[in-house]
């Protein structure tokens, strides 16, 4: 599946669900929607794999941005 990479995407992802995805390129980004609830603390796991040629990437979240796309504190400092 290809991601939109822009605030237009309209991939989404529920609170507790999974998402898997293809990155066409090292500086593939993609932009996936979610509905949070202010106040609550939560946990997003990213794991990635290239499986043809055993490489392991290591995806990041650049940003958490609102609906509007304005950018959200984000701590990365757990991992």
């Amino acid at each position: 599946m290809d991601i939109l990479g822009s605030i237009n995407s309209t991939t989404s992802v529920s609170v507790g669900g999974s998402l898997t995805s293809t990155f066409e390129t090292g500086a593939d980004k993609d932009y996936i929607r979610v509905t949070l609830v202010a106040g609550r603390t939560y946990r997003i796991d990213l794991k990635a794999a290239d499986l043809t040629n055993n490489s392991i990437f290591d995806p990041i979240i650049e940003g958490i941005l609102t609906a509007s796309g304005t950018s959200l504190n984000l701590s990365d400092d757990d991992g």
